[in-house]
């Protein structure tokens, strides 16, 4: 049940960024960039 309604959420979060793709790309780029300094400071 629960891993439908997240499927759902998830289907609909492209549908909904399908028209800004580039938008939504660069936004889980930057998020990765940002999760890699936030590690890298972890680590030190």
């Amino acid at each position: 049940m629960l891993e439908k309604t997240f499927a759902i959420r998830i289907n609909f979060l492209f549908q909904k960024y399908e028209t800004n793709r580039w938008l939504y790309f660069f936004t889980l780029l930057s998020l990765n960039a940002y999760l890699k300094c936030l590690f890298t400071i972890v680590r030190f």
